[in-house]
């Protein structure tokens, strides 16, 4: 178990939250560390991050089943049982980078109301900006990530969709990591940057493991996109028995239908197996069945 997944956890009313370790460690240090404020003022923006998208999700009447927060912000899970548009999946991400964005403006104003308070709302106002900023990046799993994610998911197939994000997600971690240690060291910076590169090449790790799994929803998802038209091209594949079942993400098409004939060592043919069932299989035997084993 990766040491992102222990931690403390409680339901509020039917939303399982999560919290982990380290953050929580984070919390204590903050009572002693000089960097108190600047660390309070990033658990504000947090809180506003995800408050946006738990209020973008209950206008979409998406239910939110759980709620992760980690050392680099938040995670929320959604309730699957109901089906997400394309477009709809943008405004939950963008939800959150645009309601820190809100605030940095709110902000802005009220410091003209309230200039005797003005070093703590410009904290608190970088703050938004940064954490807004910072979740456009395309690393997984910030906000950016996931729509990077999707776009890649509609022009490619979904093991080379996902190794190429997590690729992107690793460089960018290791930049944060590198710049904010230079800058941290040279006095420019406080160690913020470093350690938000430093959780965030953990959970890309981590998320690239999980991913394939998770996106079997997302998968499903565009292909409802395409499934206004009245025909579909179907993608008839040949495979023997031996074939292994994860191996299936690198040939599938969102655009096209999937069935799979199933064939013995002499050539002849045993079954068919349609993409559901497929998937079905995949999600619940999981990534290293065998064809002959459906």
């Amino acid at each position: 178990m990766q040491p992102l997944d222990v931690g403390v956890i409680f339901n509020i009313k039917s939303i399982r939250v999560k919290i982990s370790i380290s953050l929580l460690f984070f919390f204590g240090i903050s009572f002693i560390s000089p960097y108190a404020k600047e660390f309070w003022a990033l658990i504000i923006s947090l809180g506003i991050h995800e408050l946006s998208h738990i209020i973008a999700a209950d206008a979409l009447m998406v239910r939110v089943s759980e709620i992760i927060f980690l050392p680099i912000g938040g995670k929320i899970k959604l309730d699957k049982t109901k089906k997400i548009s394309y477009m709809e999946e943008i405004i939950l991400s963008m939800a959150g980078p645009f309601g820190n964005l809100l605030a940095f403006i709110f902000l802005f104003a009220l410091k003209q109301k309230l200039p005797m308070w003005e070093e703590y709302i410009d904290l608190l106002a970088s703050k938004q900006l940064s954490i807004a900023l910072f979740n456009l990046l395309p690393a997984f799993p910030l906000d950016g990530g996931r729509i990077f994610l999707m776009w890649l998911f509609q022009n490619l197939n979904i093991i080379i969709a996902i190794n190429f994000a997590a690729l992107v997600s690793l460089i960018i971690s290791s930049a944060l990591i590198l710049f904010g240690a230079i800058l941290y060291f040279s006095g420019l910076l406080s160690p913020f940057y470093f350690i938000f590169g430093f959780f965030l090449f953990l959970t890309a790790l981590k998320e690239k493991k999980d991913l394939p799994f998770m996106v079997i929803y997302d998968f499903f998802n565009i292909k409802k996109r395409f499934s206004d038209s009245d025909f579909w091209k179907v993608k008839y594949i040949a495979v023997k028995e031996e074939f292994v079942i994860k191996d299936i993400l690198k040939l599938v098409d969102p655009k096209s239908y999937i069935i799979l004939v199933v064939i013995d060592e002499q050539g002849k043919i045993r079954k068919f197996l349609t993409e559901s069932e497929i998937f079905d299989n995949m999600i619940k035997k999981g990534l290293d069945l065998k064809i002959g084993q459906i």
